[in-house]
Formats: C-alpha cells, sequence, structure tokens
C-alpha cells in the first residue's frame, strides 16, 4: 500500500470510485473496515458528489 497521507485518504474519497486503481480502491477498503467513521463519511461524500454531478438545472437556485 502507498504511503499514506490526509491528501492521498482524501483524494481516495473524493474521486469516483471508477477512476480508482486497484490497490487505492483496496487501501481505502481497508482503510474503511478499521475505521466505521471513515466508511461512513466516505458513503456521505460519495452520495454528494453524485447529488452534485447529477442536479438538474431546475434544481438550482439562482
Amino acid at each position: 500500500m502507498p504511503h499514506l497521507t490526509v491528501r492521498r485518504v482524501t483524494d481516495w474519497i473524493t474521486r469516483r470510485p471508477e477512476h480508482l486503481t486497484d490497490v487505492e480502491r483496496k487501501g481505502l477498503d481497508e482503510l474503511c473496515e478499521r475505521t466505521p467513521a471513515l466508511a461512513t463519511t466516505v458513503e456521505y461524500a460519495r452520495r454528494l458528489a453524485l447529488m452534485v454531478r447529477d442536479r438538474r438545472s431546475e434544481h438550482l437556485v439562482t
């Protein structure tokens, strides 16, 4: 596993899951198994990213 830094793990969390390498995905999965709070954070961050990516113009506040 690559050397872990806050920046690296944050990148893994905020990047689209399908854009992670196998090593990155495995590293994040292992961290989430050891730290349930991180697993919850990843889940919510991914949900938020999906909502932002899929937003429709009629839902935007002007």
